[in-house]
């Protein structure tokens, strides 16, 4: 049996006693930003459980409450409990079995523009409030270098806090225009899976209310989408994204990734490993400025 931390196990037992379900065969399954998942198996079938370890988040109940409020876009949730002293949350779901798709035809492009259209019509969960921009960069997109980093590193991460910044400004003057949907806000391929009943959309933790051009960006980048494959996603999403906010949001998907690669990742490398990310990181940031200085 999988070492589980015995503070995790008993969060787990708390979450399926209300339902009388016992947790066969808990073993870790993956490691999100702000929860550890789990697969065990019980008499309601093979299940996951997402438990928390960041308190001070609480995103499992937005998941939770979106996806009772609209079945079929993701797994069965069937249990969310909320430690009473410490906070911290344990969401139970289906666990689906199916594929991530890496890569998309053309059917499986349109088809995701008729899911993302659908989804960005749902009603939002009680609650839900679209964030301000400075509370967004702070939140999402702007970090801090840990004590000790090298200058080149520091610099890089000054730079993309100058862009973000920048580009916040154009965003929130932008902001009065468009329209406030759920968004999901992570479309990458490992939150995708085809199953044998369509497509399912995993992790909905970060789901808040956004521009639609947030998510579609966010697709289009992770599966390097190009002018002829978003024709055809936008066959299926129909009308209604701007241009110029696609485009921006574009950019500040670069610089999000950019800053969050610089203090997550780079951080830990040394010599020539660490001026190599460095040179890398440089490039997306001139990149990321020539798209923004063009836009504008």
């Amino acid at each position: 049996m999988a070492d589980i931390p015995s503070e995790c196990r008993w969060r787990v037992e708390q979450a399926l006693a209300p339902l009388g379900w016992t947790a066969t065969n808990l073993r870790p399954l993956a490691r999100g930003a702000n929860n550890v998942i789990y697969a065990f198996e019980n008499q309601g079938g093979p299940k996951v459980a997402k438990v928390g370890f960041n308190p001070s988040s609480h995103l499992l109940h937005r998941e939770w409450a979106f996806l009772r409020m609209h079945p079929g876009i993701g797994p069965v949730c069937d249990a969310l409990w909320t430690d009473p002293v410490e906070g911290f949350q344990v969401l139970v779901q289906e666990r689906l079995e199916g594929t991530h798709p890496y890569t998309l035809d053309e059917l499986g492009l349109e088809a995701m523009g008729l899911l993302m259209r659908r989804y960005h019509g749902f009603s939002a969960p009680e609650g839900l409030v679209r964030e301000d921009w400075r509370s967004f960069l702070d939140t999402r997109v702007l970090h801090q270098p840990a004590p000790g980093a090298p200058p080149a590193l520091v610099a890089a991460l000054s730079r993309d806090r100058m862009l973000a910044e920048d580009l916040g400004e154009h965003l929130e003057l932008d902001s009065a225009e468009g329209t406030a949907v759920p968004v999901h806000g992570d479309l990458i391929p490992l939150n995708l899976m085809l199953t044998a009943q369509g497509m399912k959309i995993l992790d909905w933790e970060g789901l808040r209310l956004d521009e639609p051009e947030a998510d579609v960006a966010t697709f289009f980048k992770a599966f390097r989408c190009g002018a002829r494959d978003q024709a055809v996603f936008l066959r299926g999403y129909g009308t209604g994204l701007d241009a110029r906010r696609l485009v921006f949001r574009r950019i500040l998907h670069d610089l999000q990734v950019a800053g969050w690669r610089l203090t997550c990742q780079i951080q830990t490398l040394q010599g020539s490993f660490l001026e190599k990310a460095l040179h890398e990181a440089k490039e997306e940031l001139d990149s990321a400025a020539a798209a923004l200085e063009k836009s504008v």
